[in-house]
């Protein structure tokens, strides 16, 4: 690895989780790392001072400046920006994360890069704490934060290094996907379906970067994908390396197909097949979707040789990633959790988790569409069918929709009316402390479960609903 003791490193946008990850990673390598950015909410603005890094408040020309040896940006910056364009003026050389990523820690190791619409980081920090618990010490790099994981990031010496792979733009200065920078030496595909529109405006452009993706694994390489997704099946035809399909499919083609046992509010039973074995599992976490997400590192584990039953051992223990289908407590009949919404898909899969594992409860979903793409009317109708099978929706006023033309805004009052004649009950809500007023006033000893569903900070919905919940004594 370049030798980066004691040299001073600044990063533009340092508090998206990407960034924060590689700055722990580059300070495990002895670099003195400054960032700035404009807030530092927890919890990655307490997690970089923990590390040692000096953050700074909003963005200062001054601090570009010769004692500075590299200067890696964020995509959250661009032009305009005063530390951009002082570092454009100077002809100082930068570069963006996942070129630095991948030049200061993976270009020695052995990459596996994890992909896909959804369920990359569950399954990325399964693979992580999978590989950890056996003995390998594996690097990683996480864009969430694992709960079996003391961090989100490990530099690690084993000869693997689990990479979540990006689909989305890399910099202002490179509209590539930052997955492309990473040389996978192996390739996990979780899903795949058209997400990012504000990025990706069509469909065929998505795929086309993930045939990409596909075409930078080499031949001695493996691909392992969920072949579930139309997509993913069209993408993988152009794979030059050996290839592994599962899901739930029981299609000829489909070479592993995951078995559901059983499913109740504790967990899953689940079976996977594999050298002429039917192995069987038990996960804590809920939802189908998260059985696809383990499925993928189970298999990358017996491709490596790792000991079937501690494999077994390591999913019956493993919690997942904070916000994904996060039990967030009880009070009285009604339990809460929340997931991370950010595409129609997973919101339909958080929804049936939550009527598999609590089939004899009312579902309330409450809803603030964040995503580029759920702000969007793109996604309307596959939004509304998504929705539907809730008891009761309340959906909060998109974010920041002043950012939005109204003729391509998602209209949450067409879907609440949509949904109601469906025969749901729902309505909108003003902001998330109108949401908080509501969710006090209901009655706490009604059978039900509550789903908060954002992948932002709603408001710090989620936070005082755990508060809440913790200062009672559940039934």
């Amino acid at each position: 690895m370049t030798d980066l003791s004691g040299k001073k490193v600044h990063m533009l946008g340092i508090c998206g989780t990407g960034m924060s990850a590689l700055a722990g990673l580059l300070q495990s390598q002895g670099a003195v790392v400054s960032g700035s950015d404009t807030q530092f909410y927890p919890p990655i603005g307490p997690m970089l001072g923990k590390m040692g890094v000096r953050v700074l408040q909003g963005y200062d020309s001054e601090r570009i400046n010769t004692e500075i040896k590299l200067f890696i940006v964020g995509n959250v910056v661009g032009r305009g920006n005063a530390e951009v364009e002082r570092l454009l003026e100077t002809g100082f050389a930068y570069e963006s994360m996942a070129e630095a990523l991948y030049r200061f820690v993976m270009a020695e190791r052995s990459p596996v890069v994890v992909a896909g619409t959804h369920g990359k980081t569950t399954t990325t920090a399964f693979l992580a704490y999978l590989f950890s618990f056996c003995g390998q010490n594996p690097g990683y790099f996480i864009a969430g934060n694992p709960v079996n994981l003391d961090s989100h990031y490990h530099l690690g010496s084993g000869e693997q290094f689990f990479v979540e792979g990006d689909e989305y733009e890399t910099a202002f200065f490179d509209r590539s996907s930052k997955f492309l920078h990473y040389r996978p030496r192996d390739l996990i595909l979780t899903a795949l379906e058209h997400d990012h529109v504000d990025f990706f405006p069509e469909a065929a452009a998505y795929q086309k970067s993930f045939a990409n993706l596909i075409n930078t694994v080499p031949g001695n390489g493996v691909i392992i994908y969920n072949q579930d997704y139309p997509m993913a099946r069209e993408v993988i035809k152009g794979s030059f390396s050996r290839t592994v399909s599962y899901g739930f499919s029981n299609d000829k083609s489909n070479e592993v197909m995951i078995g559901v046992e059983s499913t109740d509010g504790e967990g899953i039973s689940f079976s996977i097949p594999w050298g002429g074995v039917k192995h069987q599992f038990r996960t804590p976490l809920l939802g189908q979707y998260n059985l696809l997400n383990l499925c993928a590192g189970i298999l990358y584990g017996f491709l490596r040789g790792l000991d079937v039953n501690r494999i077994r051992e390591a999913v019956s223990m493993f919690q997942g990633v904070a916000r994904r289908m996060t039990r967030l407590g009880q009070r009285g009949n009604t339990l809460y959790y929340e997931d991370f919404a950010h595409h129609p898909t997973a919101i339909s899969a958080a929804i049936q988790a939550v009527r598999d594992a609590f089939p004899h409860k009312e579902l309330l979903t409450v809803l603030e569409p964040r995503s580029w793409s759920l702000r969007r009317n793109r996604f309307a109708d596959s939004l509304y069918e998504s929705l539907k099978h809730g008891d009761e929706t309340w959906i909060c006023e998109i974010y920041q929709k002043e950012k939005l033309a109204e003729a391509e805004r998602l209209d949450v009052n067409d879907l609440a009316e949509k949904l109601k004649h469906n025969g749901q009950k729902a309505c909108v809500v003003a902001n998330p402390e109108q949401i908080w007023q509501d969710l006090l006033a209901l009655d706490i000893e009604s059978k039900r479960v509550i789903l908060l569903l954002s992948n932002g900070a709603f408001g710090g919905l989620p936070g005082k609903v755990r508060s809440l919940c913790e200062s009672v004594d559940p039934i």
